[in-house]
């Protein structure tokens, strides 16, 4: 069973009142543990369709199932369960807690449900071992690079072991050679621990890192490409 399909997805937004439609009957299925980019021009979609697909926004019409069952149909209970388990989210900008610690944002989630078990402790030094930010654990976010804080953000995105994580233009806000470093991790963290990952970028060599990129224009996927 595929891990998210689109039927039918459209957006639209009232305008004083003129309706101006984002997404235009997008369908999309995507596999447990594909990495997907999806990428276009500014103002094709991108970023409203990945709000639609991860639940942060609802559709006009058609709709969105996750794991077969439609997004539409969850309460409010059921979504945040479902945000802290199954499905993260990666922004442009990282934030973390100012003051906490690199460690104390990373475990947030976990220490919100009052549950870090021994098991917990052990994934999270691995995740930073994996991420190679260990050294920076004990300091705050203002006392490292923008770099270290968004590989530390990812890093607490995959910390609750999600089926999926949605990334809206995780590198924009990073030098070219951090924006690698991360890339590079979240291609590592797709392949070994079989994350499914679904990235916005405006960047032709980051869209080479996934394995499929879905080219929106205009509301529609007007191309896609298997890398």
């Amino acid at each position: 069973m595929p891990l998210i399909v689109a039927k039918g997805l459209v957006k639209e937004f009232n305008n004083k009142k003129v309706k101006n439609r984002v997404i235009k009957g997008i369908n999309l299925s995507i596999e447990q543990g594909e990495f997907i980019a999806i990428t276009g021009e500014s103002g094709s979609g991108k970023s409203t369709l990945l709000y639609l697909l991860s639940g942060l926004d609802k559709p006009t019409s058609g709709g969105v199932f996750y794991m077969g069952k439609n997004l539409a149909l969850f309460n409010d209970r059921e979504m945040a369960e479902l945000r802290r388990n199954e499905i993260s989210f990666i922004y442009q900008f990282y934030n973390l807690i100012p003051n906490l610690t690199i460690y104390e944002n990373i475990i947030l989630p976990k220490r919100i449900e009052k549950r870090l078990s021994l098991e917990d402790k052990r994934y999270l030094k691995e995740l930073l071992d994996f991420a190679k930010i260990g050294h920076i654990a004990d300091l705050r976010p203002n006392e490292v690079s923008g770099g270290e804080q968004q590989r530390a953000a990812f890093i607490r995105s995959v910390f609750t072991r999600p089926k999926i994580i949605f990334a809206d233009e995780p590198t924009g806000n990073l030098d070219s050679a951090s924006g690698e470093r991360l890339i590079d991790l979240i291609k590592d963290i797709n392949s070994t621990y079989k994350t499914a990952i679904v990235m916005v970028t405006h960047s032709k060599e980051n869209a080479k890192a996934a394995q499929r990129e879905l080219v929106l224009k205009d509301g529609v996927i007007y191309d896609e490409k298997r890398q």
